[in-house]
């Protein structure tokens, strides 16, 4: 029998297994806002304060009480630090990123100022154990807002760490992987709308003097037992003083999944292993573009929280496609989808050899070794990953 080797390259489908410069300027276009910073990449962090701080400066001599800040810098190991006084707001709409190796946060605020995340705006660390927004005056604010986007997602980061209140809100989102999503030391916190999440620590950390965290719309959620105490969702120390948290309101939703229940698959339509606020939410499980997760409804409030991960990318062949000769699965092109949810490695990998999509028997360890049977067959190979 003659060999048919047009059968490769082979096109191999990959199967899961779901069981969750920095330029100083002002602008002078009259159509453009009076107070005007753009990042650029090629400046040092050092000299983006400076600018920043320049401007923030002659705003406030000026009796403007906004500042935008535009452009892009990424790669950041230092500390920028801002101090914006009373009645002057910085609108971030700049995109602001570390290098994964940042020692203590990205920014730092001081004075009484207010510092605004908007759309377009996107401060994100990948460095562990980071703070990315840390505000050190209690009367400062700090607003997530628009497609705004704060992210910690190098380990035991906090998002926003702040003296002072914090609100998100519209379409935003404040996101870390493990640590906490927004902590406060005596201040409160607003969520009218957007997401804040974590995986493995809290949503909301509040701390020492009086505290409120208000939910009325968006999204909170976290993994936890429950919605609020130790390792849940939203924790309030008993040094804290203040109404607390009483439970969502209006369109808010919190959300905690108890993934240390170590259940490996749920039913769709079920809420098991789920606890929300307010009793007006349903929230179950669901299968939403080949993803297991969460979906939840509040009035006009709903969603999806992707939760058990796709396995995403490609599986390529390598190996001769002649009877005889070995082939092999190579995975170095997975990923998981989405990636920011807490799971940290595929965990073990099987396979299933198959000639015209039917399993071969016994063919189910990463190289496979093409039989008499396989002559003028396509063969493929499906990859499943314990953890998605």
């Amino acid at each position: 029998m003659k060999t048919k080797r047009s059968f490769l390259p082979l096109r191999i489908a990959a199967a899961t297994v779901l069981t969750l410069l920095f330029v100083f300027s002002l602008a002078t276009n009259a159509a453009d806002p009076p107070f005007v910073i753009e990042l650029l990449q090629t400046q040092d962090v050092r000299t983006i304060e400076g600018n920043i701080q320049t401007v923030i400066n002659s705003a406030k001599s000026n009796g403007a009480d906004t500042v935008t800040v535009t452009g892009s810098k990424t790669g950041v190991s230092e500390l920028l630090t801002l101090n914006i006084p009373a009645n002057v707001k910085v609108l971030w709409q700049a995109t602001y990123s570390d290098n994964g190796f940042s020692s203590y946060g990205l920014i730092q605020l001081s004075d009484n100022g207010a510092f605004e995340v908007g759309t377009g705006g996107s401060i994100s660390s990948s460095s562990a154990g980071t703070h990315v927004i840390k505000s050190i005056s209690n009367r400062s604010t700090v607003t997530i807002s628009g497609t705004g986007k704060v992210q910690a997602m190098g380990g035991n980061g906090i998002a926003i760490d702040s003296r002072g209140n914090v609100e998100v809100k519209d379409e935003a989102t404040v996101s870390t992987a493990t640590g906490t999503a927004i902590y406060v030391v005596g201040a409160n916190v607003t969520v009218s709308g957007g997401t804040v999440t974590n995986t493995r620590g809290y949503g909301i950390f509040g701390v020492n003097g009086s505290v409120t965290v208000t939910v009325s719309g968006g999204l909170v959620f976290a993994y936890g037992s429950g919605i609020t105490g130790s390792d849940n969702v939203i924790l309030l120390t008993s040094n804290t003083t203040g109404p607390g948290f009483t439970g969502a309101s209006g369109t808010g939703v919190v959300i905690a999944w108890n993934k240390a229940a170590g259940n490996t698959g749920y039913e769709n339509g079920t809420p098991t292993d789920i606890s929300l606020s307010p009793a007006s939410t349903t929230a179950v499980w669901d299968e939403q573009d080949g993803q297991k997760g969460i979906a939840y409804a509040n009035d006009s409030n709903t969603g999806f929280i992707p939760l058990i991960p796709a396995l995403t990318g490609e599986v390529t062949i390598t190996g001769a496609p002649t009877y005889g000769e070995t082939l092999t699965a190579n995975t170095r092109d997975l990923t998981f989808e989405p990636d920011n949810i807490g799971v940290t490695e595929f965990g073990l990998f099987s396979y299933q050899w198959k000639h015209d999509d039917t399993g071969i028997n016994d063919a189910t360890e990463q190289s496979y070794t093409l039989v008499s049977e396989d002559v003028g067959q396509t063969i493929t190979v499906t990859v499943t990953a314990e953890n998605c």
